[in-house]
């Protein structure tokens, strides 16, 4: 169905290509029309081209499907701030034994800004009284958050380029 949905766009785009691009005094009226006064293709613009523009269309897509199709199958993935500094070893190592396992951590990292992003699911167990982390302790189950469902299938070859990391800052 996406591929369908996908094909038809890139289809409509070419012929768009086109036709507004043909020369005909009709087509110079409209691409005229289009781009007096700078509102529409900025400067040095010509064609547009086609094949980022269905990359785009099927990251644009599949980013606002991918969490649905999520949700419609129970899993709630979020963004979890640990308030780290991308780099940091010794805090994240208490962070993921607390909160997730060494390899979920791995599977799910994002390093944003300069601070690390887990995205995460409540999928099993999750504690229901989480403490706040201490170098004494605390914090929830260690199975507590784990990879969303499908998560290492978007490794920007699997599902066009789009990639998790993408879902998450984009």
């Amino acid at each position: 169905m996406l591929g369908k949905i996908v094909q038809i766009w890139a289809t409509s785009l070419h012929t768009y290509n086109e036709q507004l691009f043909a020369g005909s005094p009709t087509n110079i009226t409209t691409l005229w029309n289009s781009i007096d006064g700078g509102t529409w293709i900025a400067p040095g613009v010509g064609n547009i081209n086609t094949t980022a523009a269905i990359i785009g269309m099927e990251n644009a897509l599949l980013s606002f499907l991918i969490p649905y199709a999520w949700e419609a199958s129970s899993v709630y993935p979020f963004l979890m701030d640990t308030g780290l500094a991308c780099g940091t070893t010794e805090t994240s190592d208490i962070l993921q034994s607390f909160w997730m396992s060494s390899s979920t951590a791995s599977a799910t990292i994002i390093c944003y800004d300069n601070q690390i992003y887990h995205l995460v699911a409540p999928i099993g167990y999750v504690a229901s009284n989480c403490q706040p982390i201490t170098h004494a302790g605390g914090g929830c189950s260690a199975s507590s958050f784990s990879a969303p469902t499908g998560l290492s299938t978007l490794d920007g070859t699997t599902w066009g380029s789009l990639t998790y990391q993408d879902l998450a800052i984009r």
